[in-house]
């Protein structure tokens, strides 16, 4: 059996994008300049950033044989994610997504259909290859598979980062206790924790877990609690943002690669912030994440000196 450096495990998607130009009439017929497909998903996302990094990266998903599963395994392919441990489901039907990006503003209106689409169970999980992986990537989309993902990478010790949207305060304290890092968005984090700032945030989100915790919030940046009432805060890198779709997703991945990497907390931050400002500057989740030759071609005077030095040893 193949061991992998990442196995992500939750939810993938079929994309279809469109930059709306300023103008446009609903009920006519408008000539755009950008229409793409992409892969999509927070955890399979998340694994394209690994992926195209160049470390052995599967995703654990499952797949019907409708012709958008054609298109899931391709994109898989192109962003370097092995479908060792995908689950075929004649049954299943791919989950897909509209998304339409305002051109002038950068806003997104996403109409989704997980329609007939059936999530892989606890007893589709690969238990070896999840002990043997250095990093687990796990969504919440389906917590009765996100659970029992993350109780056997704590059990084996495996670094787990976890991506937890939603307000259910029970199945969120029950899975965050679980995960050694925990993503979460601001607006999520208010919810359950009823605490107007990130600093009470943090510190009350704290409370449910041993392991590290980490807010964002877009353009404002990020937040994670270092203890004893301090946080480390990560500003955004300002960029012209196109389309802010996969910005967290591609966020959870490029941290999961600075663990890898054993790089300190402030650079995981910087790093995974920095990549989700590259994924904002292109249409769609995963046309702006970079790969190994295109971090030697980046730019990256931005970034702090210890940061800059690293990826340069990549």
């Amino acid at each position: 059996m193949q061991a992998f450096d990442v196995i992500a495990v939750g939810l993938g998607t079929v994309d279809f994008l469109v930059r709306v130009p300023p103008g446009a009439s609903q009920g006519g017929k408008t000539a755009v300049r950008e229409i793409a497909i992409e892969g999509g998903g927070p955890a399979a996302t998340a694994a394209a950033v690994t992926g195209m990094l160049g470390y052995s990266t599967a995703w654990v998903g499952r797949v019907g044989r409708d012709d958008l599963a054609e298109l899931m395994r391709l994109q898989l392919r192109r962003h370097g994610i092995s479908d060792a441990h995908l689950v075929e489901d004649p049954k299943s039907r791919t989950p897909s997504a509209v998304i339409e990006v305002e051109a002038a503003t950068a806003e997104r209106t996403v109409f989704y259909s997980v329609e007939g689409y059936r999530p892989p169970m606890a007893a589709d999980l690969p238990v070896e290859a999840l002990r043997r992986a250095r990093v687990v990537v796990v969504d919440a989309y389906a917590p009765e598979l996100a659970e029992p993902a993350l109780e056997i990478a704590k059990s084996s010790g495996v670094p787990t980062v976890f991506d937890y949207e939603g307000t259910d305060t029970t199945i969120a304290r029950r899975l965050i206790r679980l995960a050694s890092h925990t993503i979460l968005p601001c607006e999520s984090a208010r919810a359950l924790t009823g605490r107007p700032t990130e600093v009470e945030m943090l510190a009350e989100l704290a409370r449910w877990t041993d392991g590290q915790v980490v807010i964002t919030d877009g353009a404002r940046g990020c937040w994670a609690w270092t203890g004893g009432e301090r946080i480390h805060a990560q500003p955004a890198f300002p960029v012209a943002s196109i389309d802010t779709t996969g910005c967290g997703d591609a966020f959870h991945g490029a941290y999961a690669v600075g663990l890898l990497e054993e790089w300190p907390l402030a650079q995981r931050l910087e790093f995974a912030a920095w990549v989700a400002a590259r994924v904002a500057c292109r249409l769609g989740g995963r046309a702006g994440i970079p790969d190994r030759h295109g971090l030697a071609a980046a730019d990256l005077s931005l970034l702090s000196p210890a940061l800059r030095a690293n990826l340069e040893a990549l």
